[in-house]
């Protein structure tokens, strides 16, 4: 803990040598167990500038996007960290406004290679969601713009027709964490 013992902080050493103090993000509080020293960990993050009459000590700040610590082979139940993730990923699927299958399907059908994480019937769902956006994706070329515009088509169908099954079998991640 930082600050005055009140604040969740982690220092973090670079493969360069630099040394940094982050505030540890977890969107559930079982996430804060991931945190443990001599873990890898990479973060995301952009910098803010502050504006010119800010009172700020310097002139700009990293504000965190996402952070993904590595799992430790040896301290953790195999699994545990990756089922974390896809219930993670789950959960953001069914709260986003805007619901990309594809994006999600990639991410979960790697995720359900390691066992434990989901159910076999699931992980079909994401494979099968994946398996047929990379055939479309990978005998594309695009030359114009009415070949995009056809692209962009096929990719949104793709996404409608997948859009049910990859919000079911979301739910079902989320109902095998809770059972």
């Amino acid at each position: 803990m930082g600050s005055m013992g009140d604040w969740p902080e982690m220092r973090v050493l670079s493969d360069t040598g630099e040394k940094s103090s982050w505030t540890r993000e977890v969107n559930r509080r079982e996430q804060d167990a991931l945190y443990r020293v001599g873990r890898h960990i990479e973060i995301d993050y952009v910098l803010q500038k502050h504006r010119g009459k800010s009172s700020a000590r310097t002139p700009e700040h990293k504000v965190v996007l996402e952070i993904r610590v590595e799992p430790d082979a040896e301290g953790d139940v195999p699994g545990a960290y990756e089922k974390l993730l896809a219930q993670e990923i789950a959960q953001r699927v069914l709260t986003a406004p805007i619901l990309i299958v594809g994006e999600a399907s990639y991410r979960l059908a790697e995720l359900g290679r390691t066992p434990g994480v989901m159910s076999h019937e699931v992980h079909r769902v994401f494979a099968d969601a994946r398996s047929e956006l990379e055939s479309l994706i990978g005998g594309h070329q695009t030359t114009n713009s009415e070949e995009r515009k056809q692209f962009d088509r096929k990719i949104a169908d793709l996404e409608a027709r997948w859009k049910d099954k990859v919000i079911a079998a979301c739910r079902k991640i989320l109902d095998e964490h809770i059972s």
